[in-house]
């Protein structure tokens, strides 16, 4: 057993590094909800989630990548992100409707797509962008979310080797 205790304040950017298979992803779904600890417990902004599953924890302002890339593949990069932001929208529960109807959403699907050079691939399928631009994609439903804390797993190792 490993006992870990990260504290992390607003605004800090910290990088988890060792070789594979330190347990580095693990972590990660420890600390976003896909599995739970052995033993102790996990706070978020000093809220105890131990239990919690993970879009509880989405609700409370946690974003994540994954290792590896996390997309609805048939669908389109503007599809995609109009996912992620109705995800966490007071709208989420209704249904009924496409989600081009929700003038809200489509303006800051827009928006993040304009400030990290998406728009001209807004109608195409995430499945055939490149690796760049699926991790690109990921990292963009994240922040969509505008989490507090962003856990991005392998990141920097692949998306800029």
């Amino acid at each position: 057993m490993v006992n870990i205790n990260i504290d992390i304040e607003v605004g800090e950017r910290r990088a988890l590094i060792g070789p594979n298979g330190a347990g580095k992803t693990t972590l990660f779904n420890i600390i976003g909800g896909m599995i739970g600890p052995s033993a102790g417990k996990v706070y978020i902004f000093e809220t105890d989630v131990t239990g919690l599953p993970p879009h509880r924890r989405v609700a409370l302002g946690l974003g994540r990548t994954y290792q590896i890339t996390n997309l609805f593949s048939k669908l389109t990069v503007i599809e995609n992100l109009l996912l992620s932001l109705k995800s966490v929208d007071r709208t989420k529960q209704t249904f009924l409707k496409p989600l081009t109807s929700y003038g809200h959403l489509c303006a800051r699907a827009e928006s993040l797509m304009g400030q990290a050079a998406m728009w001209e691939k807004r109608d195409v399928t995430a499945s055939t962008l490149s690796y760049g631009e699926q991790r690109r994609l990921e990292v963009l439903m994240a922040l969509a979310q505008e989490p507090k804390l962003l856990l991005l797993d392998e990141f920097f190792k692949r998306s800029l080797s």
